[in-house]
C-alpha cells in the first residue's frame, strides 16, 4: 500500500502531493514541523541545516507503519530537500520503497546523487527520484 506524503513551505509541495494522491487514489500525509520557521529563520536556519543534511522535530499526520511505499514531496533549499524530509526518513519503516519527488523553483537540484545515496544510508529503497518545477 502507497502513501503520499509531503512537506510543503509555501504549498507547492503540497499541491504536487495532492495531485499525486488524487490521480494514483493513495493516502495523503503530511508533515509539519513542530515549530515552524519564519520567513527569515528558513533563510538563515532552515537552509543551512538543509545543506547540512540535518533534521527538525516533526508531527506527521498519518501511521506510516501502515504503507510499504511512498511518494515523498519535499521542497529544495539551498540545492537540497528540506530539513523535514531527513526527519521524514527517521520515521520511515526500514526497507519502505520511496518515490523522492523534489520541488523547486528552478525544476532541479545539483544533489541528486548525493540525496540517493543519503536515502539508501538510512535503509530507504529508492525507486524512483525527480525533480519538479514548481
Amino acid at each position: 500500500m502507497t502513501a503520499a506524503v509531503y512537506y510543503s513551505y509555501t504549498g507547492n509541495s503540497r499541491k504536487k502531493a495532492e495531485e499525486f494522491a488524487k490521480a494514483s487514489g493513495t493516502d495523503l500525509i503530511e508533515v509539519t514541523m513542530k515549530k515552524p520557521y519564519g520567513k527569515l529563520s528558513a533563510f538563515l536556519v532552515g537552509c543551512p541545516k538543509a545543506m547540512g543534511r540535518k533534521s527538525v522535530p516533526v508531527n506527521i499526520d498519518g501511521d506510516l507503519k501502515k504503507y510499504d511505499s511512498f511518494a515523498v514531496f519535499m521542497p529544495v533549499w539551498a540545492g537540497h530537500p528540506a530539513p523535514p524530509f531527513n526527519a521524514l526518513l527517521e520515521e520511515l519503516p526500514k526497507g519502505s520503497s520511496v518515490e523522492l519527488y523534489l520541488c523547486s523553483g528552478g525544476g532541479e537540484t545539483t544533489t541528486g546523487e548525493a540525496t540517493k545515496a543519503f536515502c539508501e544510508g538510512k535503509g530507504i529503497k529508492l525507486g524512483g527520484y525527480k525533480d519538479i518545477k514548481a
